[in-house]
């Protein structure tokens, strides 16, 4: 299966600005994307104050994440369907990959 995804490596770049949004840099051969970190209150949709070093933390995830659909696809090759794990990993890669759980 072809990754839909821009390739990796994601880096964060910038810091908040005076919104709250963390820049997410996706650059890759074949797109260049930002994506912005900011929570919201679900049930009046007001910004959340969650303070610099949780959006940095948020913004860091989101950035490893091609680096860790590889790793999980690694490790559920290497184990096989036989192993505990494979299938929560098989999961993981589904619901990174289609959106489906």
């Amino acid at each position: 299966m072809v990754d839909k995804h821009t390739p990796g490596p994601w880096t964060v770049a910038g810091i908040p600005d005076r919104y709250g949004f963390q820049s997410i840099v996706i650059d890759g051969p074949k797109a260049i994307a930002y994506a912005f970190c900011i929570q919201h209150d679900p049930a009046t949709g007001d910004p959340l104050n969650r303070g610099l070093d949780e959006q940095q933390a948020n913004a860091k995830l989101i950035a490893a994440a091609p680096d860790l659909l590889d790793l999980l696809k690694k490790a559920r090759d290497s184990l096989g369907p036989e192993n505990s794990l494979w299938s929560e990993l098989d999961i993981s890669i589904d619901k990174a990959t289609t959106g489906e759980q």
